[in-house]
């Protein structure tokens, strides 16, 4: 069964320029989740898409937060929490982290309803990429 973790809702610094995702999928197989970001102030979605993660593999997603007044949240639904860690952190213009706006993987709170109240996605710049993780030794 599908869990959704979130954020909860995030104040926007002055500094935050995109909310950034880093996933591991530590499973020997690839995993599937869907990565969502919420504008809070405007009620709309910014990116909500599915996102895989090949096996034993780090995979990030940074999406603009440029239309973003005050308030965000990263919601993540993962097919389970088994071997799959999700950190979120807010970066700068440099892609440096934002001290104090950053929700670890033990830190989001599980929820259990889709998203109630927002009215449309609309696009925002987003970034994907892929870190391989060094192969196991035998």
């Amino acid at each position: 069964m599908a869990v959704i973790l979130s954020t909860g809702t995030i104040n926007k610094t002055r500094s935050t320029r995109a909310a950034h995702l880093e996933i591991l999928n530590l499973n020997f197989s690839s995993r599937t989740v869907r990565v969502q970001v919420i504008d809070w102030d405007r009620r709309v979605s910014l990116f909500n898409q599915l996102v895989t993660i090949s096996a034993n593999q780090n995979r990030f997603v940074s999406v603009s937060l440029a239309g973003v007044s005050f308030h965000y949240e990263i919601r993540v639904t993962v097919p389970s929490t088994r071997n799959l860690i999700v950190n979120t952190f807010a970066i700068d213009n440099d892609t440096f982290t934002v001290e104090n706006n950053n929700v670890l993987q033990q830190q989001l709170v599980r929820v259990f309803s889709p998203l109630p109240g927002v009215s449309r996605t609309i696009k925002a710049k987003a970034i994907q990429g892929v870190k391989k993780l060094p192969k196991p030794k035998k």
